[in-house]
């Protein structure tokens, strides 16, 4: 009776470690807003900027007018920047329903825009580092805080003015202006956390200059979990006819060009010896980017580079086996056809910080993520101190997001992780030259906010349909699930029905339209040991042999056009004469056709 997960299940103990800061707000999401500070060379870009729903408190002192307050807080006057004075009064004037510049009471509160004083006219153009924008943010992110803890706000602002009077919510709203090095840069990076709401409005009205940098998800699983009786086969379910076994087996036993890796972002690192070859690459994955960003390498504890068994997982809520553990075994059949040496290399990724060092792995990816976007164009350039600092605290809080305790239900995650590992895929397959994909076995409602991606060249992100079927039609688009959404609308990701051998989606899979421009196939998803199997177990089958064909392909063509030819060989596969979701299955034996063959196979 389930002998292997029952051992599992047995070792799991109560082990709980923190994820990310208990002072992070939930329900709330920083965005990073570039200001072009420059008001007096660019009045027109300072009257769209300040029409943002950024504003901040000001408490009103004697004297003041709103001419005065703008003279001061911003630099500028009618002798300057006569068009940005205007702009700026006229917004504090029209945000606080004012009569006039005059109407204002000493002691009051008012709102004024969140913005940064005045840059320099004039520059110094032979300082490079002033290409890199100045960062405003709240003091807590900027304070150079020991990467080897998890630090509280309160201890932050020791020594500060007035700081004991303030509470801990007060002091993370206190803005710090970092210039170090490039006091002469025209743009300047504003971190802020905001509502939901509001970052929807400073998109839509200043998108190009406005990244949001997270935001809340709940994930639920694309399958159907297995019940406690029922009991795992010993020899795992083959997805693949007799004829394809012999197929892939013949054309993987040809000399490897590549050594493709396969990224499953899921809840967890299934056992050992998953544990050890996933956290060994991503260590190295990410010192390698680093490196690429003349970083440091990453702050990993010596306890998770040395430890030699999968970490325990702080008590399990209502789960029988791991998910991951799940797709370990649909993809079992598929890696046995493997020579020795392998061709893929499977790495596991936790969405959650219910594993003791799951944490370490999540914040160095995601700190990265931020750390990369930070520079944008500017790869090449030295990171400023503080751009670190800023990203490492801002992944903590990200991952205050983040569940630490796995439950059968649907758990909280955060999809800046997803965007951080997309992005450190990506920017590692460009130092490697190795194709990469990324499975993602599960779904989230549709995000409010758009998310972040880089332009994917060498790589593909694979997801499940999810298994929300209705049998009247409804597609995974009507039900608008992320981010199976992505394979109609930009495109950009493979998505994967679980169907049968007549075609018929089955485990209630949710189903794609049968469009012609619609990226996604049908695969079987069924495994021994669930109720019906689900897309959890197509998907990650689909992207493993994707990557398994990819590794003996000797095609020469370039990287940057190795998805754009993947996707055109895909979307060729579908039969729009062939029954039910047969028109879109995926199609083993021509996708291995063109492959090599082994001498003397």
């Amino acid at each position: 009776m389930r002998d292997a997960v029952a051992i599992l299940v047995a070792s799991i103990i109560f082990l709980v470690e923190g994820c990310g800061w208990a002072d992070a707000s939930p329900g709330k999401v920083f965005v990073r807003v570039r200001v072009n500070a420059n008001y007096v060379a660019n009045p027109e870009i300072a009257a769209a900027t300040v029409r943002l729903p950024l504003e901040a408190d000001y408490i009103v002192h004697p004297g003041d007018t709103v001419s005065r307050i703008v003279s001061d807080k911003y630099q500028i006057g009618v002798s300057n920047a006569p068009e940005a004075y205007r702009a700026f009064e006229n917004q504090i004037i029209t945000r606080n329903n004012l009569s006039g510049p005059n109407d204002v009471a000493s002691g009051s509160t008012i709102k004024v825009p969140d913005l940064p004083p005045l840059a320099r006219t004039s520059p110094n153009p032979d300082n490079i580092a002033n290409r890199l924008p100045k960062l405003s943010t709240y003091a807590y992110l900027l304070n150079g805080l020991d990467k080897s803890s998890t630090p509280r706000i309160e201890n932050v602002f020791a020594g500060s003015t007035n700081s004991t009077a303030r509470s801990s919510s007060q002091k993370a709203r206190l803005i710090h202006l970092e210039d170090s090095g490039r006091v002469g840069a025209q743009e300047v990076f504003e971190i802020r956390q905001t509502t939901i709401e509001v970052a929807k409005a400073l998109v839509q009205q200043g998108s190009k200059d406005v990244e949001i940098l997270n935001q809340p998800i709940t994930i639920r699983m694309a399958d159907g979990t297995p019940g406690a009786n029922v009991e795992v086969p010993s020899v795992p379910e083959q997805p693949l006819t007799a004829n394809e076994q012999n197929l892939v087996r013949q054309k993987l036993a040809a000399a490897p060009q590549r050594r493709p890796v396969v990224f499953v972002l899921d809840d967890s690192w299934p056992d050992d010896a998953a544990f050890i070859k996933s956290r060994d690459y991503l260590v190295a994955a990410i010192n390698r980017v680093r490196k690429s960003y003349k970083l440091d390498e990453a702050h990993f504890s010596a306890a998770l580079l040395s430890a030699v068994s999968a970490p325990q997982l702080p008590g399990a809520i209502g789960v029988v086996e791991t998910h991951s553990h799940e797709i370990q075994r649909s993809l079992k059949p598929l890696m046995d056809l493997e020579p020795a040496d392998g061709r893929v290399d499977v790495i596991y990724v936790p969405l959650f910080c219910a594993q003791i060092g799951s944490e370490e792995i999540l914040r160095e990816l995601v700190e990265l993520d931020q750390i990369v976007r930070s520079m944008a164009n500017n790869h090449g350039d030295p990171v400023p101190a503080k751009y670190v600092d800023a990203s490492h605290n801002v992944a903590l809080n990200i991952l205050a997001n983040v569940d630490k305790v796995l439950q059968a239900g649907p758990t909280s995650s955060d999809e800046g992780v997803v965007e951080a590992l997309i992005m450190l895929a990506h920017l590692d397959s460009r130092i490697t030259h190795q194709p990469f994909l990324v499975n993602m076995s599960w779904t989230v409602p549709d995000l409010e906010l758009q998310p972040y991606f880089p332009s994917i060249n060498f790589g593909l992100p694979v997801t499940a349909s999810g298994n929300e079927g209705d049998g009247n039609g409804t597609t995974v688009y009507a039900l608008r699930r992320q981010f199976a959404l992505r394979s109609l609308e930009p495109g950009d990701m493979l998505t994967v029905m679980n169907i049968d051998a007549s075609g018929a989606p089955v485990c209630k899979s949710s189903i794609l339209d049968l469009q012609h421009d619609t990226y996604g196939l049908g695969f079987s998803g069924s495994l021994e040991g669930t109720p019906c199997g689900g897309s959890s177990f197509a998907s990650p089958r689909v992207a493993w042999l994707i990557a398994a064909r990819e590794s003996v392909n000797t095609k020469s063509e370039l990287a940057e056009y190795w998805a754009n030819s993947l996707k055109k060989e895909i979307m060729s596969m579908h039969d729009f004469n062939a029954s039910a979701f047969n028109k879109i299955r995926f199609n083993v034996t021509r996708f291995f056709s063109n492959a090599p063959t082994a001498t003397g196979s």
